[in-house]
C-alpha cells in the first residue's frame, strides 16, 4: 500500500481492444479519479486469433502507450504504473512488445494474471452487496462472484474482438438476428460451459464492466458525449440489449456512423460484446444489470493506494 497522500498516480492499462489511462488522487480513505482517456489500438486484432502481433500492431500500440504516458506527464503525475491484460498474457510476441515499452519509458510493464485482472475489476466497484460482475474485454471475459461466504474469479479467453474473429461475418450479413446469436452462442458455450455458478442469492446485484456496456447505454439513451455521471451505475435490461442488436442487424457497418451514441471504433465489434453479455445473462438468469464505468485500472490503483 502506498501512503503518500500528496502524490498523484497514473495508470496505463494495455487492453486487447483499447489502451486506457487514468489519474488518481488519494483523499483520506477515498480515491478520486480524473482524466480517464481511452484509445482504440485493437491489439488482439489478428483475424487468425493466434494472438501474434504484427510489426504494425506493435508500432501502433507502442505509439498509443507513449501518447498516454506523455499526457500523464503533462498533467504532472508523479508516479505511473503500466499494466496489461489478455492480449499480452497470450501473445507469443508480448516480450518483444513489453521490452520496447520498458526501454523507451524506463517503466516496468506488469502483465496481470487472469485472477489479478478479475480481482481488480471487482475491486473497482464500490459496494458491499452480493454481486456478480461481467467484464467483457477484447480478448477475454472475466466473471466475478462476490457473496458473503463465496468468492469466485473466472477469466475466459474469449472477448468481443476474438468472437468477431471466430464468426468472421458482420451481424448485418445474417438473414436473421437469431441466426447470428445462435452461431455466437455455439462458440461461447465451448468456452463458458466449465462455469457453473449455483445458488446465487435472489438479491444479487449484477454489474457490467467495459466498453460494450458504456457504448450500449449511450445508444439506448442517444448520448453523444461521454460524461461518467450520465452512465455510471445506471441500469440496463436484457430487452435493451436485444433492441441494440436489432438496430445493428438492420444497419450495415458502413452506415453505423448514423447510430447516435455509437463510437465508430467499436462499430464492428459491439454486437459481439453484446452477444457475450446476452449469453451470460441467459446462463445466469439475470434480467437487469448496472453499468460500471470503472474497470481494471481503477481497481488496480485503488488496491495500490488503499490496500484492499
Amino acid at each position: 500500500m502506498i501512503s503518500n497522500k500528496d502524490i498523484s498516480f497514473g495508470v496505463i492499462e494495455i487492453g486487447s481492444n483499447t489502451t486506457k489511462s487514468v489519474i488518481a488522487f488519494k483523499k483520506e480513505n477515498e480515491i478520486l479519479f480524473s482524466e480517464d482517456l481511452i484509445i482504440t489500438g485493437r491489439l488482439s486484432g489478428n483475424p487468425n486469433n493466434d494472438m501474434s502481433l504484427s510489426n504494425n500492431l506493435i508500432s501502433k500500440n507502442i505509439e498509443i502507450v507513449c501518447d498516454l504516458y506523455s499526457k500523464l506527464k503533462q498533467s504532472k503525475v508523479e508516479k505511473i504504473f503500466i499494466i496489461a491484460t489478455e492480449a499480452l498474457r497470450k501473445s507469443r510476441d508480448s516480450k518483444k512488445f513489453v521490452s520496447q515499452i520498458e526501454s523507451m519509458l524506463e517503466l516496468n510493464v506488469q502483465i496481470l494474471s487472469p485472477k489479478e485482472e478479475a480481482f481488480y475489476a471487482l475491486n473497482s466497484i464500490k459496494t458491499n452487496n452480493s454481486k456478480l460482475c461481467f467484464d467483457i474485454g477484447g480478448a477475454s471475459t472475466e466473471l466475478i462472484l462476490k457473496e458473503i461466504n463465496q468468492e469466485e474469479f473466472h477469466s475466459i479467453s474469449i472477448g468481443a474482438v476474438t468472437l468477431n474473429n471466430l464468426v468472421k461475418k458482420d451481424i448485418s450479413e445474417f438473414d436473421k438476428l437469431d441466426d447470428f446469436l445462435s452461431l455466437c452462442y455455439d462458440f461461447l458455450s465451448k468456452y463458458f460451459n466449465i462455469i457453473n455458478l449455483t445458488n446465487l442469492s435472489s438479491d444479487i446485484e449484477c454489474y457490467g464492466i467495459g466498453g460494450t456496456y458504456v457504448s450500449s447505454y449511450m445508444i439506448i439513451k442517444s448520448i453523444v458525449n461521454f460524461y461518467q455521471s450520465d452512465i455510471h451505475l445506471k441500469s440496463v435490461n436484457y430487452k435493451d440489449f436485444i433492441v441494440i442488436l436489432n438496430t445493428l442487424h438492420k444497419t450495415p457497418l458502413k452506415k453505423r456512423n448514423k447510430i447516435i451514441g455509437l463510437d465508430f471504433d467499436r462499430a464492428d465489434i459491439l454486437a459481439f460484446g453484446i452477444a457475450i453479455n446476452c449469453y451470460l445473462m441467459n446462463k445466469f438468469k439475470i434480467n437487469q444489470l448496472f453499468i460500471s464505468t470503472y474497470g481494471v485500472r481503477h481497481g488496480f490503483i485503488k488496491h495500490k493506494l488503499l490496500g484492499f
